[in-house]
Parts: structure tokens; sequence; C-alpha cells
């Protein structure tokens, strides 16, 4: 296989054989293919708002390929291109790379009251991992089971691998009595 640049053919696309279409190949031939390399220079595509997804689709049609250097707080939602380098306009070459930047925010849940199964799947559904349970004695026995707190607080936005916090009511130990030994004092 040989690669060449086409400025009219995309990247990937074979745009010579060395055999015609129909030949009948014998065992031992050997068929060459030279495959597009794209335009020797091509602009690059303006990723900069658009998702990882369709950055990474649209980086490729150029046979470019796009590179996640870092993750930052956004107001934008999680995997949205922040930044990218070099700047769409850019001239570069077939197979170079575009390295971005995009959100890592995600919105954490309301957790509060509920259950701690409840809650740990509202977590991981947001598409946290980082999750700790802190347990505390409940005075109410109703309230076992139940997240009276957490923190971030629900609605706050924070990186993807942030650690979630939840306080848990757990059963109280009982009080034990002191033994009596049986003599007097």
């Amino acid at each position: 296989m040989l690669r060449q640049s086409d400025d009219t053919t995309p990247a990937g696309v074979v745009i010579l054989q060395s055999r015609a279409y129909g030949y009948q190949m014998k065992r031992g031939d050997v068929l060459v293919i030279t495959v597009s390399t794209g335009p020797a220079l091509q602009g690059v595509p303006a990723l900069k708002g658009s998702t990882l997804s369709a950055a990474r689709t649209a980086a490729q049609k150029y046979g470019f390929t796009v590179l996640v250097t870092r993750m930052e707080p956004s107001e934008l939602s999680y995997g949205t291109v922040l930044t990218q380098s070099p700047e769409a306009g850019s001239m570069l070459a077939s197979g170079e790379i575009i390295q971005v930047t995009v959100s890592g925010s995600i919105t954490v849940p309301l957790m509060e009251g509920e259950t701690r199964s409840a809650a740990l799947l509202l977590a991981t559904d947001a598409g946290f991992d980082n999750i700790e349970i802190i347990e505390y004695p409940a005075a109410d026995p109703s309230q076992v089971g139940t997240v009276v707190s957490q923190s971030p607080r629900a609605g706050e936005r924070v990186l993807y691998d942030s650690t979630i916090t939840l306080l848990v009511y757990v059963e109280a130990p009982e009080a034990t009595a002191s033994p009596d030994m049986g003599g007097t004092p």
C-alpha cells in the first residue's frame, strides 16, 4: 500500500490500483493500492462548541486526530469542546493532531432524603464514580438508610472526577448496661 496526497480526494480513499477491475488474480500476484492522504495541507475545522464525538468526526474527515489535553469546569455540557489548538482555519498536514480542552463538568443531583442505594444510583447515573459514604447513628429508627447530607450541594457543577460525600443514617449502637459485679459498694 502506498500513500499519496491528493487535493480532490479525501484521506483514506483508494485513488489508484495496479490491476484493472475484473482482472483475474493468480496465487502470488501482487496488487498495489495507493491511498489518498487528502490534500497536502488542509484547513483545520472549527471544533469549539461541538461535542467531543462531533469534533472527532469532523477532524477525521480531513485526516486529523483529536487529542483531549485537559478537562475543565464549565457551564457547558460535559464533553463540549472549549478550546482547540491550532485554531480553526490554520493549515495542517493530514495525520496531524488537533489538541482540545473539553468541559468536564457534571451537575450534582439531589440525593438528600433518598435511600443509600437510590442516592448511589443517582450519583453513578450522573457520571460520578468517586463516592464516599459517611455513616452516622440515627436517633430515629425510621431514618436508617437515608441520606441526611451531601457534599457538594445539589445543583452545583463540578468536575466529573470530584468526590461526592454522602452522610447516611445507620442504626445507633445499642447502649450496653454496666455489668453488675454483685457486691456492696
